[in-house]
C-alpha cells in the first residue's frame, strides 16, 4: 500500500469512527435533553442547544470537507478540479442561490411568529423553489452556450453533464430547505444540524468510492445528486417524525406576497457569492479549466477560515445591539476592542500561510497544483485581515439600524470587483489567478471604504491606524524571521519561533487595555 492509499484508508477508518460517536451522541442526548416550556432552566437549555450544537455540528463538516477536498484534488488533478469547481461553483452557489430566493430567512421569520402557519409556508416555499429551480436550467444552458458559442471557451462534455447534474440538485435540496426552516423556526437547530453530520458523511463516503472508481467528474456530480435525494428523504421522515404530516396547500396569494418580501435577502445573498467567486467565471474564460482548479485550491485554506470571525461576532452582537440603544461610547469602546482582536488573529495567520503556502498546497492538494497554487494562496490570504474586520464592521452597522447601507456597499464592492477583473485578468492569461487575488483583496478595500462613512456617523470615529499598528508591527517581527528561515528550508522551525516571537511582541507594546482584556474575558464561554 502506498503512502496515499494508506492515507485514504485512514480518513475512511476516521468517517466510521465519526458515525459511532454520532450515534452514541444522539443516543445520549435523547436521553440528556428534555424541553421545560417556561422554566429558567429549559429556556438555558435551548440557548445552549441552539448554539453549540450547530457550531459544533459545523466545526467537525469542515474539518471532512477539507479532507474530503484533499484526495478530490488529487484524484481529479489541477483540470479535473477546475472543471468540477466552476459546475459547483454555477449550480451550487449561483444557481442555489437563484431558487432559494431568500425563502429560508423568511419562512423561519414567519413561522416563528406564527406557528399555526407551518404547513402552509412548507408547502409554498417548496413549490416556489421548485419552480425557481426550473427556471435555473436554460440559465444555465445560456451559461453553457455563452462559453462555447460567444467566448470560443467551450465546457467539456464532463464539465457540462456536471453542471446538469447538480442543477437537477435544486430539486431535492429546495424540500430539505423548506424542512430546515421549520425546524429552526421551532427552535430544534440540532435536528438539522446533526443531519447535515450525517449526509456529508455519507456524501464523503460516496464522493471517495466514486473517484476510487474512476469516474471522475461525472460520477462525482452524480453523487452529489444521489446523496442530495437521500437528504430529503431523510428531511420528510424528520418532519413526520418530530412536527407534523404536511399536505398540499397551493396559496398563489402568498406568492405574490413571498416574492417582493424575500427579495431583498435573495438579493444581499447574491452581491455576496458575486463578491467573492465571480473572479472563477473570468478566470474560466481567459485561462481555461486548469486555471480555475488552480484558484480554487488556493481558496480551500482561506474559505475554512471565515467561521472563525463568524463565532467572535455572533458572541459580540448581543453586547453590540444593547450598547447601541443603552450605551453608544461603549458601543464604539466594543467595536474597536473587536476590531483590534480580529486583527491580532487575522494577521499573524495570514503571514503563517504566506510563508509556508508551498507546504500547505503539497499537503492540501498534491505536487500537482505546484508552484501556482502556492503563489495565489500566498497573495490571496492577505484579503483576510480585511474581511474580518469588514465582518464586525457589518454586524456594528446591523446593531445600529443602518442595514440599507450594507447592500449598497456590497453592490459597489461587486461592480469594482467585476469590472477590475474582467479589465485585468485578461492580461494575465494563464496567470490570471495572480490578478483575481491581488483584485480580492482590493475588493475589501472597497468594502471597508463603503462602510467607512456610515460607521463614522453611527458608532464615531474609526481609528484603524491606532487599532492596527501593534498587530502589524508584531505580523512584521514574526514575519521577517520566517521568512529567513523558511528559505533556508527549516519551515517547521520557522512555524515555532514566528508564532512565538509574535506572541511577545504582543505583550511587549502592552496591546490590550485592561477594559478590553475585561471584554475578552465576555467572549469566551465561563469567563467573567
Amino acid at each position: 500500500m502506498d503512502g496515499f492509499s494508506l492515507k485514504l484508508a485512514l480518513f475512511l477508518g476516521g468517517l466510521v469512527v465519526v458515525l459511532l460517536l454520532l450515534a452514541l451522541a444522539v443516543r445520549w442526548w435523547s436521553r440528556f435533553y428534555r424541553e421545560e416550556e417556561g422554566a429558567p432552566a429549559g429556556l438555558a437549555r435551548r440557548v445552549l442547544k441552539n448554539s453549540a450544537t450547530p457550531i459544533a455540528v459545523n466545526l467537525v463538516n469542515k474539518g471532512m470537507d477539507m479532507a474530503f477536498a484533499m484526495v478530490m484534488m488529487r484524484y481529479l488533478g489541477a483540470e479535473g478540479n477546475g472543471i468540477y469547481a466552476f459546475a459547483a461553483l454555477l449550480a451550487g452557489m449561483y444557481l442555489t442561490t437563484i431558487s432559494d430566493w431568500g425563502l429560508s430567512t423568511l419562512a423561519t421569520r414567519e413561522v416563528a411568529r406564527h406557528p399555526e402557519q407551518a404547513n402552509r409556508y412548507l408547502c409554498n416555499t417548496v413549490l416556489v423553489r421548485w419552480t425557481l429551480a426550473a427556471l435555473c436550467f436554460p440559465i444555465a444552458g445560456l451559461v453553457i452556450f455563452f462559453f462555447g458559442a460567444v467566448l470560443q471557451r467551450p465546457l467539456s462534455a464532463a464539465g457540462q453533464a456536471a453542471i446538469w447534474l447538480l442543477a437537477a440538485t435544486l430539486f431535492p435540496a429546495g424540500l430539505s430547505a423548506g424542512v430546515t426552516a421549520l425546524f429552526r423556526a421551532r427552535e430544534r437547530m440540532e435536528i438539522p444540524a446533526v443531519a447535515a453530520l450525517l449526509v456529508n458523511v455519507l456524501k464523503v463516503f460516496a464522493g471517495v468510492g466514486v473517484l476510487v472508481a474512476g469516474w471522475g467528474v461525472v460520477g462525482l456530480a452524480a453523487s452529489a445528486l444521489a446523496v442530495t435525494t437521500v437528504n430529503a428523504a431523510l428531511f420528510v421522515y424528520l418532519q413526520r417524525r418530530f412536527l407534523f404530516r404536511p399536505r398540499l396547500e397551493l396559496d398563489l396569494r402568498l406568492w405574490r406576497w413571498m416574492l417582493p418580501e424575500s427579495f431583498p435577502l435573495f438579493l444581499n445573498n447574491m452581491l455576496l457569492v458575486v463578491f467573492f467567486r465571480f473572479d472563477s467565471f473570468i478566470l474560466r474564460a481567459h485561462g481555461g479549466d486548469r486555471v480555475v482548479g488552480i484558484y480554487d485550491a488556493a481558496y480551500k485554506l482561506p474559505n475554512a477560515t471565515t467561521e472563525i470571525p463568524f463565532y467572535i461576532v455572533i458572541a459580540l452582537f448581543p453586547l453590540l445591539a444593547r450598547f447601541a440603544l443603552e450605551d453608544p461610547e461603549r458601543l464604539q469602546r466594543t467595536y474597536h476592542s473587536a476590531l483590534k482582536i480580529l486583527l491580532l488573529l487575522a494577521l499573524p495567520a495570514a503571514m503563517i500561510v504566506s510563508v509556508l503556502a508551498r507546504e500547505l498546497i503539497y499537503l492540501l492538494a498534491g505536487p500537482g497544483y505546484l508552484p501556482d497554487a502556492a503563489i495565489a494562496l500566498a497573495v490571496l490570504i492577505w484579503f483576510l485581515p480585511l474581511s474580518w474586520v469588514n465582518a464586525i464592521t457589518q454586524y456594528t452597522l446591523i446593531a445600529v439600524n443602518r442595514q440599507r447601507t450594507i447592500t449598497l456597499a456590497f453592490a459597489i464592492a461587486c461592480a469594482f470587483n467585476v469590472g477590475a477583473n474582467l479589465f485585468f485578468i485578461p492580461y494575465y492569461g494563464a496567470y490570471g489567478y495572480v490578478a483575481a487575488a491581488l483584485l480580492t483583496i482590493l475588493t475589501e478595500a472597497v468594502l471597508l471604504a463603503c462602510f467607512w462613512p456610515a460607521i463614522r456617523r453611527s458608532a464615531g470615529r474609526l481609528p484603524l491606524g491606532q487599532l492596527a499598528w501593534r498587530p502589524l508591527l508584531a505580523t512584521a517581527v514574526m514575519g521577517g524571521p520566517m521568512i529567513w528561515l523558511h528559505a533556508r528550508g527549516l519551515w517547521a522551525l520557522a512555524l515555532v519561533v514566528g508564532p512565538a516571537l509574535y506572541v511577545g511582541t504582543v505583550l511587549l507594546l502592552r496591546t490590550f487595555t485592561p477594559e478590553e482584556w475585561a471584554v475578552l474575558r465576555r467572549v469566551w464561554p465561563g469567563k467573567s
